[in-house]
């Protein structure tokens, strides 16, 4: 779990497709490995594991971001570089929950003060 600001609301969990609510639905319940046929029914362009990468969620890969210069080390940005390490470090973050880990991204450079002009939050 990412750092969380008060007063905004996060999708825990993650509902992905009717049918596919628990981890043996998308992996093999001994080996943990996913089942990627099963991806590509729906993603274009997934054959191999390592296609999964670019399964985004809409809007997500178009984001840009604008700082104002570079800031000081700050509680706030310790809070932001938490959540940017929670997204990198966590390999399965974006298919388990993506939309999670786009809002703590989202608030965390809403707090930093970032220009978000164009961006919404899923």
């Amino acid at each position: 779990m990412g750092n969380q600001y008060a007063g905004k609301s996060y999708d825990v969990r993650f509902a992905h497709v009717e049918g596919i609510d628990t981890c043996i639905d998308c992996h093999d319940q001994h080996s943990l490995e996913i089942n990627v046929d099963l991806c590509s029914i729906c993603h274009e362009g997934v054959a191999t594991h390592e296609d999964l990468k670019n399964i985004r969620l809409v809007g997500s890969a178009s984001m840009r971001v604008r700082t104002r210069g570079i800031m000081p080390f700050t509680p706030r940005l310790l809070k932001a570089t938490y959540n940017y390490q929670f997204s990198v470090k966590d390999h399965g973050a974006f298919a388990h929950n993506g939309k999670y880990v786009i809002q703590v991204l989202h608030d965390s450079l809403a707090d930093l003060g970032v220009y978000m002009t164009g961006m919404v939050r899923p």
